[in-house]
Protein backbone atom coordinates (compact mmCIF):
# COMPACT_ATOMS: atom_id res chain seq x y z
CA UNK A 1 0.00 0.00 0.00
CA UNK A 2 1.55 3.21 -0.69
CA UNK A 3 2.42 6.07 1.31
CA UNK A 4 1.85 3.40 4.48
CA UNK A 5 4.53 1.66 6.20
CA UNK A 6 3.68 -1.61 4.67
CA UNK A 7 5.12 -0.52 1.65
CA UNK A 8 8.54 -0.56 2.92
CA UNK A 9 7.92 -3.97 4.56
CA UNK A 10 10.05 -6.66 3.18
CA UNK A 11 8.35 -10.21 3.47
CA UNK A 12 11.26 -12.29 2.96
CA UNK A 13 13.19 -10.50 5.55
CA UNK A 14 10.61 -10.24 8.15
CA UNK A 15 9.91 -14.03 7.93
CA UNK A 16 14.04 -15.07 8.37
CA UNK A 17 13.43 -12.77 11.43
CA UNK A 18 10.65 -13.82 13.41
CA UNK A 19 10.14 -17.55 13.08
CA UNK A 20 5.91 -17.88 12.45
CA UNK A 21 5.88 -21.57 12.79
CA UNK A 22 4.99 -21.70 16.50
CA UNK A 23 2.68 -18.98 16.26
CA UNK A 24 1.25 -20.87 13.45
CA UNK A 25 0.67 -23.88 15.48
CA UNK A 26 -0.62 -21.90 18.31
CA UNK A 27 -3.61 -20.47 16.80
CA UNK A 28 -4.13 -22.79 13.58
CA UNK A 29 -7.81 -23.77 12.65
CA UNK A 30 -8.54 -26.86 13.76
CA UNK A 31 -10.18 -29.69 16.32
CA UNK A 32 -7.56 -27.97 19.36
CA UNK A 33 -8.08 -24.46 18.63
CA UNK A 34 -5.78 -21.98 19.57
CA UNK A 35 -3.54 -22.24 22.69
CA UNK A 36 -3.43 -20.09 25.59
CA UNK A 37 -1.04 -20.89 28.52
CA UNK A 38 -0.41 -24.27 26.90
CA UNK A 39 -4.45 -25.51 27.28
CA UNK A 40 -7.03 -25.57 24.42
CA UNK A 41 -8.97 -22.61 24.14
CA UNK A 42 -12.65 -24.85 22.62
CA UNK A 43 -11.15 -27.40 26.06
CA UNK A 44 -11.14 -23.90 28.41
CA UNK A 45 -14.63 -23.36 27.41
CA UNK A 46 -15.87 -27.05 28.72
CA UNK A 47 -14.89 -25.36 32.48
CA UNK A 48 -17.76 -23.01 32.03
CA UNK A 49 -21.19 -25.08 32.41
CA UNK A 50 -24.11 -24.18 30.12
CA UNK A 51 -26.71 -22.83 31.01
CA UNK A 52 -29.61 -25.34 29.64
CA UNK A 53 -27.81 -27.88 32.47
CA UNK A 54 -27.47 -26.01 35.24
CA UNK A 55 -27.22 -28.10 38.30
CA UNK A 56 -30.84 -28.47 40.39
CA UNK A 57 -31.18 -26.53 43.09
CA UNK A 58 -31.32 -28.01 46.50
CA UNK A 59 -35.02 -27.83 48.31
CA UNK A 60 -35.60 -26.82 51.88
CA UNK A 61 -38.56 -27.34 53.81
CA UNK A 62 -37.45 -25.26 56.81
CA UNK A 63 -38.16 -21.57 57.33
CA UNK A 64 -34.34 -19.40 56.35
CA UNK A 65 -33.29 -18.37 59.72
CA UNK A 66 -34.10 -22.03 60.83
CA UNK A 67 -32.08 -23.32 58.10
CA UNK A 68 -29.14 -21.18 58.92
CA UNK A 69 -28.87 -21.86 62.77
CA UNK A 70 -29.16 -25.75 61.74
CA UNK A 71 -26.18 -25.47 58.55
CA UNK A 72 -23.94 -24.04 61.76
CA UNK A 73 -24.82 -26.41 64.59
CA UNK A 74 -23.78 -29.23 61.82
CA UNK A 75 -20.82 -27.71 61.00
CA UNK A 76 -19.92 -27.54 64.69
CA UNK A 77 -20.67 -31.15 65.33
CA UNK A 78 -18.28 -32.14 62.57
CA UNK A 79 -19.50 -35.77 63.10
CA UNK A 80 -21.60 -37.87 60.33
CA UNK A 81 -25.13 -38.22 61.18
CA UNK A 82 -25.07 -41.77 61.09
CA UNK A 83 -22.42 -41.69 64.16
CA UNK A 84 -24.48 -38.73 65.94
CA UNK A 85 -27.72 -41.42 66.06
CA UNK A 86 -25.36 -44.26 67.18
CA UNK A 87 -23.95 -41.76 69.84
CA UNK A 88 -27.57 -41.17 70.94
CA UNK A 89 -28.87 -44.36 70.85
CA UNK A 90 -26.05 -45.70 73.23
CA UNK A 91 -25.94 -42.68 75.01
CA UNK A 92 -21.91 -42.18 74.22
CA UNK A 93 -20.61 -39.14 75.59
CA UNK A 94 -16.95 -40.59 74.23
CA UNK A 95 -18.98 -39.71 70.83
CA UNK A 96 -21.10 -37.03 71.27
CA UNK A 97 -19.37 -34.27 73.74
CA UNK A 98 -21.90 -32.25 76.10
CA UNK A 99 -21.06 -29.02 73.74
CA UNK A 100 -22.27 -31.77 70.82
CA UNK A 101 -25.59 -32.74 72.80
CA UNK A 102 -26.44 -29.44 73.36
CA UNK A 103 -26.39 -28.08 70.39
CA UNK A 104 -28.12 -31.04 69.17
CA UNK A 105 -31.32 -30.25 71.49
CA UNK A 106 -31.70 -26.93 70.03
CA UNK A 107 -31.21 -29.08 66.63
CA UNK A 108 -34.07 -31.83 67.40
CA UNK A 109 -36.97 -31.29 64.79
CA UNK A 110 -40.24 -30.18 66.26
CA UNK A 111 -43.67 -31.62 65.35
CA UNK A 112 -44.41 -29.76 62.84
CA UNK A 113 -41.19 -30.37 61.10
CA UNK A 114 -41.32 -34.24 61.39
CA UNK A 115 -44.66 -34.12 60.19
CA UNK A 116 -43.59 -31.90 57.12
CA UNK A 117 -40.71 -34.46 56.68
CA UNK A 118 -43.07 -37.52 56.85
CA UNK A 119 -45.74 -35.63 53.95
CA UNK A 120 -42.43 -34.97 51.89
CA UNK A 121 -41.91 -38.55 51.93
CA UNK A 122 -44.77 -40.25 51.87
CA UNK A 123 -45.72 -38.03 48.23
CA UNK A 124 -42.72 -40.04 47.13
CA UNK A 125 -40.76 -36.91 46.24
CA UNK A 126 -36.86 -37.31 45.77
CA UNK A 127 -35.14 -36.90 49.18
CA UNK A 128 -31.68 -36.13 47.68
CA UNK A 129 -33.22 -32.91 46.45
CA UNK A 130 -33.21 -31.49 49.63
CA UNK A 131 -30.48 -29.57 51.76
CA UNK A 132 -28.12 -31.54 54.26
CA UNK A 133 -29.70 -29.91 56.66
CA UNK A 134 -32.82 -30.93 55.49
CA UNK A 135 -31.30 -34.80 55.39
CA UNK A 136 -29.82 -34.32 59.10
CA UNK A 137 -33.10 -33.40 60.59
CA UNK A 138 -35.19 -35.79 58.68
CA UNK A 139 -32.80 -38.51 60.20
CA UNK A 140 -32.90 -36.90 63.65
CA UNK A 141 -36.71 -37.32 63.33
CA UNK A 142 -36.34 -41.02 62.68
CA UNK A 143 -34.82 -41.91 66.31
CA UNK A 144 -37.14 -42.22 69.35
CA UNK A 145 -37.57 -40.26 71.99
CA UNK A 146 -34.49 -38.39 71.05
CA UNK A 147 -35.31 -35.26 73.24
CA UNK A 148 -35.19 -37.33 76.61
CA UNK A 149 -31.87 -39.43 75.48
CA UNK A 150 -30.35 -36.03 74.87
CA UNK A 151 -31.61 -35.05 78.37
CA UNK A 152 -30.31 -38.05 80.11
CA UNK A 153 -26.92 -37.81 78.25
CA UNK A 154 -27.06 -33.94 79.53
CA UNK A 155 -27.40 -34.94 83.11
CA UNK A 156 -24.76 -37.83 82.64
CA UNK A 157 -22.00 -34.86 81.42
CA UNK A 158 -23.13 -32.52 83.98
CA UNK A 159 -23.53 -34.88 87.04
CA UNK A 160 -19.92 -34.11 88.48
CA UNK A 161 -20.48 -30.26 88.00
CA UNK A 162 -23.64 -30.63 90.03
CA UNK A 163 -21.97 -32.39 92.55
CA UNK A 164 -19.38 -29.75 92.86
CA UNK A 165 -22.12 -27.32 93.20
CA UNK A 166 -24.18 -28.72 95.77
CA UNK A 167 -21.51 -30.43 97.97
CA UNK A 168 -20.36 -26.78 99.48
CA UNK A 169 -24.36 -25.61 100.53
CA UNK A 170 -24.72 -29.33 101.83
CA UNK A 171 -21.27 -29.36 104.22
CA UNK A 172 -22.46 -25.48 104.90
CA UNK A 173 -26.19 -26.82 106.30
CA UNK A 174 -24.42 -29.63 107.96
CA UNK A 175 -22.07 -27.81 109.85
CA UNK A 176 -25.46 -25.57 110.82
CA UNK A 177 -27.08 -28.25 111.98
CA UNK A 178 -24.46 -30.09 114.18
CA UNK A 179 -23.66 -26.14 115.87
CA UNK A 180 -27.32 -25.77 116.70
CA UNK A 181 -27.74 -28.98 118.28
CA UNK A 182 -24.19 -28.03 120.82
CA UNK A 183 -25.50 -24.61 121.38
CA UNK A 184 -29.08 -25.47 122.21
CA UNK A 185 -28.96 -28.90 122.76
CA UNK A 186 -30.86 -32.03 121.36
CA UNK A 187 -34.61 -31.32 120.75
CA UNK A 188 -36.78 -33.03 123.43
CA UNK A 189 -38.59 -35.87 122.54
CA UNK A 190 -42.28 -35.74 122.38
CA UNK A 191 -43.75 -38.18 124.57
CA UNK A 192 -46.44 -40.38 123.04
CA UNK A 193 -50.14 -40.13 123.55
CA UNK A 194 -50.82 -42.60 125.80
CA UNK A 195 -48.32 -41.82 128.40
CA UNK A 196 -49.80 -38.23 128.71
CA UNK A 197 -53.18 -40.33 129.57
CA UNK A 198 -51.35 -42.04 132.20
CA UNK A 199 -49.70 -39.20 133.99
CA UNK A 200 -53.62 -37.76 133.96
CA UNK A 201 -54.80 -40.46 136.23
Amino acid sequence: VRGTIFNELDDDKLHSVIDFSDFEERFKIGVGGPLINGTSVVDGLGSFPSKRFKRTENVSLLEHTRLRNIAISRRKIEIPVEKVISAVNSLDLKVMSLENVELLQRMVPTEQETKTYKEYVGSKKNVNLLTEEDKFLMQLGKVERISTKLVIMSYIGNFFDNIHFITPVSVKYTRYHASSIVHFGPPTPTPPPHEFQENET
